[in-house]
């Protein structure tokens, strides 16, 4: 996977309610690039999943899928353990990048090249 499309997907992630559906549209996007008759390949279809998971994921859970507390998450990032509290009592949200990097570097949700085989991406214009 590209990180354009992963960017892609992050960004759609939020206007599905439901795991199937967003896994389903977007393994069938256009930012793939496969002609209509190609079939999906089952790495994208586990890769959606993943990412799917991840965005859903709450701080809580983040700690417990990677067997720490939230006081050894805290410690492990440098991060307040009164933020990682207010975090996981909801008094107040951790930005999703913050949630995605702490997924990527607990091994919970792989680098965006990790997730799929995919070309390079094209260069970005400025």
């Amino acid at each position: 996977m590209t990180i354009n499309q992963y960017r892609a997907c992050i960004k759609e992630v939020f206007a599905y309610a439901e795991r199937d559906f967003f896994v389903s549209d977007l393994a069938l996007s256009e930012i793939w690039g496969d002609a209509p008759e190609d079939p999906i390949p089952d790495p994208r279809l586990a890769a959606l999943g993943q990412i799917w998971d991840a965005a859903h994921r709450t701080v809580p859970e983040i700690a417990k899928a990677a067997g720490l507390s939230n006081r050894k998450l805290a410690a492990r990032f440098c991060i307040p353990y009164r933020t990682v509290e207010d975090w996981a009592a909801e008094r107040r949200e951790p930005p999703f990048y913050v949630r995605l990097m702490l997924q990527q570097c607990l091994g919970l949700l792989p680098s965006p090249d990790a997730l799929a085989p995919a070309e390079s991406d094209p260069p970005e214009e400025d």
